[in-house]
C-alpha cells in the first residue's frame, strides 16, 4: 500500500511539473514576436472587412500605421464599437461619395481617427469632423 502511494505521489509530481512546464512554455510563446505577429496580422485582417478601414483608406492613413499606432487591445475594441454602429447606412454613403474625406461626425471611433490624422498631420481642418455629418 504504501508503495502504491509513494507510485501516486511520483506520477503526480511528474504530472504537476509537465504542466508548469507546458504553462511556461505557453507564456513564453505569448511574449514571442511571433505570436504578436500572428495577432497582428489576425486585427489587420478584421479591420480589412470594416467600415472603420474604408474611413482610414479615405483619410490617407495606411491601416497597418494607425493598427501598430494604437495598440491591439484598442484596435480589438475599435472593431467591435464599428461592428456594432447602428448608422452602417449613413456610414455606407458617406464613404462611397466621390467628394474628399468621408465625413465622421458621428463615428464611435471618432477620437482615435482625429489623433492618428493629426501624427500624420492629415487633418484638413479642425472642423471637418465635427461639422460634416455622415
Amino acid at each position: 500500500m504504501t508503495e502504491q502511494i509513494a507510485h501516486a505521489y511520483t506520477y503526480s509530481v511528474i504530472l504537476a511539473t509537465a504542466a508548469c512546464a507546458g504553462l511556461l512554455g505557453w507564456l513564453l510563446y505569448r511574449d514571442s514576436s511571433a505570436f504578436l505577429r500572428a495577432r497582428r496580422q489576425r486585427l489587420l485582417r478584421a479591420l480589412a472587412k470594416t467600415r472603420l478601414h474604408a474611413v482610414l483608406v479615405r483619410r490617407r492613413i495606411d491601416p497597418a500605421d494607425y493598427a501598430a499606432g494604437i495598440g491591439p487591445e484598442t484596435l480589438r475594441q475599435q472593431l467591435q464599437r464599428c461592428g456594432r454602429c447602428e448608422r452602417t447606412l449613413d456610414c455606407d454613403r458617406s464613404i462611397n461619395s466621390a467628394a474628399g474625406d468621408p465625413p465622421i461626425a458621428r463615428c464611435p471611433n471618432l477620437a482615435a481617427i482625429l489623433i492618428a490624422c493629426d501624427r500624420r498631420g492629415l487633418r484638413t481642418a479642425a472642423a471637418d469632423a465635427r461639422g460634416s455629418r455622415p
